[in-house]
Parts: structure tokens; C-alpha cells; sequence
């Protein structure tokens, strides 16, 4: 998360950190729920355009560079991969609504709408979340913290207890939409353009915080995580900004397509190669 003074520590109950691309079963999580006699606590990272040629996704390719060398030892080194798993709609809000409800892009879209929308209703998405169902249904005490769905809704959706959420906004002085926050007003929060208030940070640093507060209740917690970053425009936090790490090659690698012509894409939608 950046700078971070802070760490996990130990949880009354077990700890389930995922880092998963797209659709939350919610059958899947019931029915294991229903099957287990202790409720797994959950955090969720989800996280945005981290390039699989950079080494910034995981499993790394054949070079082992990777610009998150700690959160390789923490989840690809020290956690589990799921090598069969298939995205519906790769891109943006449609894959992130997909993942909340655990729906299929044909049963969650809409003709029109904004631009940045992405043809997602999301009438259907705000109150069909699995922060939801695991509330209402599991007991659990609920957190977001991060980035939501291109278009925020006017009022918190149901289902989450800690809201600290927005459409993705500015990595330096951000604007987040809260509820329930330690600290902070319910309502609109705007930071300002302190360094240390870089959005991974304060996404990261809240919600420890949180995890730290809800642990100690006894009651299982899900703590879902989005920062923005590694989204355009790029924006690393102010104290990486100059960091070069020894792992990495002296250039990116580079494929037949890294000059592709502009002939060779011809007739081809302007985001695919």
C-alpha cells in the first residue's frame, strides 16, 4: 500500500486474502459458509491494469522481474494461483459490476447510458453486491475501501458497513464518499495534496485500521480493497517516484507487437491490438 506504519497483526479467526480478477461466486460462498463450523474472516484485493509482460501480475513471467517484489513473496510466493480462470468482460466497471454480483455482463447491461459507464445498469449492481449477501445472510461485518464502479451511487448500497469508496478519482489530494470511518464524516471527504495522502495510502492505511478494529469484535469480517493504482495515468506514490529496483532489466522486454503499425491494426477496435 506505499508507506504503511502499520501491519495485520494476528485475527481471532482465520484470515482468507484473495486477489481474484473477476466473478464472486455467491453460492460458492454460502454454501461454504453453511459447511464450516468458524467463518472465515475475507480480505479482497482488487486490483487495476497491472501489465502481465511488466511482471506486474502474477505468476511473473520468465525474466522474474517484478515491480511488487513484496507482494510476490506475500501472494504469489507464499499464497495460491487459480490457473483456470476465465473472465466474462475484461474491462473496467462491466468486469468489477460482474465481480459484486456475480452476474454475467448480458444480465447486468443496458443500452446507452454515459460513456464511462460501460452499458452496465447499475441499478442491478448496487444492491445485489456479495458484501451484501454476506452480511445479510453470513453475519458479517462489512468494509470497501477504494475503488467502487465508474459511476458512484448517490447514497452508500446497501450491505456495507465501512465506506470508503469512489470511482477511482485523483492519486494525489482524492475525494472519497464514506460512511462509517473512523475519523472521518459520513458523507463526501476531499483530501488534501499532502504527499501522504497519495490514495493507495490512505485506501491501505484505513483499511488496516478497520481489519485491526472489527477483528477484535469476535464477528467474521469482509474487507474489500481496490486502490486505484496501477491505473492511467501511472501516478506512482511521491516517495517510489525515483526508485529503480536491481531486479529489473535495464529496458522492458520487448514483443512483436511492440511496433505494431498502424496499417497492421487497420479495422481493429481502437483499444485492442
Amino acid at each position: 500500500f506505499g508507506r504503511l506504519k502499520s501491519s495485520f497483526g494476528k485475527c481471532d479467526r482465520r484470515l482468507v486474502v484473495m486477489r481474484f480478477d473477476l466473478v464472486a461466486l455467491h453460492g460458492v460462498i454460502l454454501q461454504t459458509l453453511a459447511e464450516t463450523t468458524t467463518k472465515p474472516n475475507i480480505v479482497w484485493f482488487l486490483t487495476d491494469d497491472q501489465d502481465q509482460l511488466l511482471g506486474g501480475s502474477f505468476p511473473v513471467g520468465e525474466s522474474g522481474a517484478t515491480p511488487m517484489p513484496k507482494t510476490k513473496r506475500l501472494m504469489q510466493d507464499g499464497g495460491a494461483t487459480a490457473t483456470n480462470w476465465y473472465i466474462h468482460t475484461p474491462i473496467c466497471s462491466p468486469s468489477r459490476s460482474e465481480l459484486l454480483t456475480g452476474r454475467y455482463f448480458h444480465n447486468i447491461k443496458q443500452v446507452g447510458g454515459q460513456g464511462w459507464g460501460m452499458h452496465v445498469n447499475y441499478s442491478k449492481v448496487n444492491p445485489n453486491t456479495f458484501g451484501r449477501t454476506l452480511k445479510e445472510e453470513g453475519g458479517y461485518t462489512t468494509g470497501l475501501f477504494g475503488k467502487y464502479l465508474n459511476e458512484m451511487p448517490d447514497t452508500v448500497p446497501p450491505g456495507w458497513d465501512a465506506w470508503l469508496a469512489n470511482g477511482g478519482g485523483s492519486y494525489i489530494a482524492p475525494a472519497f464518499q464514506t460512511k462509517g470511518i473512523r475519523g472521518l464524516p459520513d458523507g463526501q471527504v476531499h483530501f488534501d495534496s499532502d504527499p501522504a495522502n497519495y490514495t493507495t495510502a490512505i485506501v491501505g492505511n484505513r483499511s488496516i485500521a478497520w481489519i485491526k478494529e472489527v477483528a477484535k469484535t469476535g464477528k467474521p469480517f469482509l474487507a474489500y480493497i481496490a486502490p486505484k493504482a496501477a491505473h492511467e495515468p501511472f501516478n506512482p506514490a511521491p516517495w517510489y517516484r525515483d526508485h529503480w529496483d536491481p531486479s529489473w532489466p535495464a529496458r522492458e522486454p520487448i514483443t512483436k507487437n511492440w511496433n505494431v503499425s498502424l496499417e497492421s491494426r487497420k479495422g481493429h477496435h481502437g483499444n485492442i491490438a
